[in-house]
């Protein structure tokens, strides 16, 4: 559910489900046949949908409330699989919480998937690291959307400031460099806002370096 495939196992943790693991699998069963879903035959008790456009679809079909609640479900639901130890199932669990659209979401949403992009980092898979650095910048501007005390906003200003910084320097190492370089306006008037000579530095440093 966080692309095509998922896991039988996850899927009966959702509250909304309200049923068993056996009694998933025979409704996933009836799915199979009706070409909906289809096996995956190296793994056991994990389905793919036939088309990722039936996922879309399906999700389309929920409520604004629904979707969010789906989310929510699903981010606790792979939280709790042993899976989720890999690094790289991390930043689909933040996606969820962004998803679920929650101030613990927006919240987990970043400590997840800022954990994600320092685990590729480390891996020197830069598109990967990106891919969760952006997924953080989205949660704090959900964040920044919200009515805060003046103290709270500005310190989440600089916290988008510094995570711009980290992911335009990963979009420049994967290769992206127009995208990488989009940032750093942004990240010179986050700096000048908040009187911040390091965000006005890297900004400088950054222009300067990807021209």
């Amino acid at each position: 559910f966080s692309g095509r495939e998922f896991g039988a196992s996850v899927v009966a943790r959702f509250e909304s489900v309200g049923c068993d693991v056996p009694a998933l699998e025979l409704q996933l069963a009836r799915a199979c046949h009706e070409r909906v879903v289809q096996r995956v035959p190296s793994c056991a008790g994990r389905y793919r949908f036939t088309h990722a456009l039936l996922r879309e679809f399906l999700e389309a079909e929920l409520e604004p409330t629904e979707r969010a609640r789906a989310h929510r479900e699903a981010a606790r639901a792979l939280l709790a699989d042993d899976r989720t130890l890999d690094p790289r199932l991390v930043a689909r669990v933040a996606r969820h919480w962004l998803e679920s659209g929650t101030a613990e979401g927006l919240q987990r949403a970043v400590e997840l998937a800022s954990k994600a992009a320092a685990e590729a980092c480390a891996r020197a898979v830069y598109p990967e690291a990106a891919g969760a650095y952006a997924i953080a910048v989205a949660a704090l501007r959900g964040q920044l959307a919200a009515d805060l005390q003046p103290t709270a906003a500005s310190r989440l200003r600089g916290e988008l400031g510094r995570h711009l910084v980290e992911l335009a320097t990963q979009l420049w190492l994967a290769g992206q460099h127009e995208q990488a370089l989009a940032h750093f306006d942004e990240i010179a008037a986050i700096g000048r806002a908040l009187d911040d000579s390091g965000l006005l530095q890297e900004a400088a440093l950054g222009t300067l370096a990807m021209c």
